[in-house]
């Protein structure tokens, strides 16, 4: 059934609301880490319903049946909660004191020396045996930096408010220290007198979570008194973390989960409306940098260029104001179709025109020159399918000798700027996929009708946002993953009535994230025309030089 509810006040929304609704038409339209809308109209009806359908009231819908997977599915599980604020750690001690020398002004000090000064810590930094720097007390020379005079007690991984929610890991870890996770994948360590309360969930407890009805926001509703009819355009319920604004997130080298913690930290209000989780661990690799401020939730999770959703392509799911970043599955359901297939309600676009095989990095010498990798560039495993070349030119921000990004004392040198060239450039490939030929299929179900004669097609109608149908056509040798990226679903009639597949990336102009990667290092996405070739050109100038050595 199709409901109304005021969405001024919280309710329970597993009711059937202020009214059921008898729409003349409701359909809504998913897209993948996009838009998710719903339109509808409904008659000026004489019970009066249609007044119930105003800005910000609240429209429940059945929407296409799908089962979100988490990362405890199948599992048994122990939550704790957080007695109040507290932290998790990446080491189970507590800070020790550490026992420098006392300042004395007859002893000789040299660069590295440590010692105490009015309770305070300091590291010598710069010698110099004529100036008599012994004779300085640290605090009033340049020459020595304060440091901490406590050791241990490892790194605050994660900051949480008073009653939130963690999972048992490995239990109790010493007398005092237990392992926990948040439900949004980050691990440390916590005191086991911080955590309060105990709830078990057994394997057949912790089970996936099944959508059904969703609910849409009232964004506009216009009365047609002509008609006798109102047309409503409303948004998916998440798109209330819209108004909400980090104020400062400072994301260095981070895995997804440790990304998505420190947004929700840096937010002026905490998110409640619902859950933020994961299965993206914060062991995963930590490639995120970016720097946030009064940006809102939901564009750092999904804004095209920097979110982190298109950054770790991620699949994004909702669930009212449950919120799911995951990762993506390669599960063959066996949906297929065959290239080319001329049929009323089917759309092919095909484009090779910006394929890439072989992606040249460039990043920096210690002198300021350009570094290349000692074979110049990588290529692509698909470069046999191309009669030529197709290169590319990929900045790499780094330069030997300076900071390496890593919040550390430690800097880049040629070996490890270079294997950081390599990984990037492999990730074009891997992550972005910029050797597959870009194709986009639109089905449109309601054209293509009910005949035997494309009842493979038709299949289609089963697919889930993200699942991956197979396209492929041996007479010209190509074989494509697409994935579902758009869902076009009639409520009244509760039924798939057009899908979008595609393997275009939308991020980044359409290539690798610089969210994705160190300090923004993608400065150039994919290119074209005279930019690409002068840039090809300069490299590859260069290169010959290199070869020439």
């Amino acid at each position: 059934m199709i409901c109304v509810f005021n969405g001024v006040a919280a309710r329970d929304y597993t009711t059937l609301g202020d009214a059921v609704l008898e729409p003349i038409s409701c359909n809504t339209h998913l897209v993948a880490a996009g838009s998710y809308e719903l339109s509808m109209v409904h008659p000026i009806d004489p019970e009066g319903k249609w007044r119930l359908l105003i800005e910000d009231n609240i429209i429940k819908c059945p929407v296409q049946e799908e089962t979100i997977e988490n990362a405890y599915t199948g599992q048994e599980m122990w939550i704790y909660y957080t007695a109040g604020n507290a932290v998790l750690k990446d080491d189970p001690s507590d800070p020790e004191d550490v026992q420098y020398n006392e300042w004395s002004a007859d002893t000789d000090y040299v660069i590295g020396s440590r010692v105490l000064y009015e309770s305070l810590a300091y590291r010598c930094k710069y010698f110099d045996p004529s100036s008599g720097q012994r004779n300085v007390p640290p605090n009033n020379s340049p020459w020595w930096v304060q440091i901490p005079n406590k050791t241990g007690g490892g790194n605050v991984v994660a900051s949480l408010p008073a009653g939130t929610k963690l999972i048992w890991v490995s239990g109790q870890y010493s007398d005092t220290w237990w392992e926990m996770s948040t439900f949004g994948g980050v691990t440390g360590y916590i005191k086991q007198a911080e955590l309060t309360g105990e709830e078990h969930r057994t394997q057949e407890e912790v089970q996936p979570v099944t959508i059904r009805d969703q609910l849409f926001r009232i964004r506009t509703a216009d009365a047609d008194n002509e008609a006798m009819t109102v047309t409503v355009q409303a948004e998916h319920v998440s798109y209330d973390g819209n108004g909400l604004l980090v104020q400062g997130a400072e994301i260095a080298l981070a895995s997804p989960a440790m990304a998505l913690q420190l947004v929700q930290e840096g937010l002026y209000e905490p998110y409640t409306y619902g859950s933020i989780s994961t299965n993206l661990t914060s062991t995963d690799d930590g490639t995120l940098t970016q720097s946030i401020k009064n940006k809102s939730l939901i564009a750092c999770l999904l804004d095209p260029g920097s979110g982190i959703v298109p950054a770790v392509d991620a699949a994004y799911k909702r669930n009212n104001w449950d919120l799911y970043i995951l990762r993506k599955l390669d599960t063959d359901r066996g949906f297929s179709i065959r290239y080319g297939i001329n049929a009323k309600g089917i759309r092919w676009n095909r484009d090779r025109g910006d394929v890439i095989t072989r992606v040249i990095p460039i990043a920096k010498k210690e002198d300021g020159a350009d570094l290349y990798l000692d074979d110049i560039y990588v290529e692509s495993s698909k470069a046999y399918l191309y009669p030529r070349p197709r290169m590319k030119v990929l900045r790499v921000e780094g330069q030997v000798g300076k900071d390496d990004g890593t919040n550390t004392e430690t800097v880049w040198t040629e070996e490890t700027l270079k294997a950081e060239m390599q990984r990037q450039a492999e990730e074009q490939f891997t992550v972005a996929h910029v050797d597959d030929v870009k194709m986009e299929v639109t089905v449109d179900f309601v054209m293509l009708g009910d005949t035997d004669e494309h009842k493979d097609i038709k299949r289609l109608e089963r697919a889930n946002l993200y699942d991956i149908v197979k396209v492929s056509d041996p007479r010209i040798g190509l074989d494509l993953a697409l994935r579902v990226t758009e869902i076009s679903w009639d409520a009244v009639k509760e039924r798939v009535t057009g899908l979008k597949l595609s393997n275009i990336q939308r991020n980044a102009g359409q290539s690798i994230s610089g969210f994705m990667l160190v300090n923004g290092s993608v400065s150039s996405a994919s290119l074209s025309g005279q930019a690409i070739d002068e840039l090809i050109s300069s490299a590859a100038d260069q290169a010959v030089a290199i070869l020439s050595d």
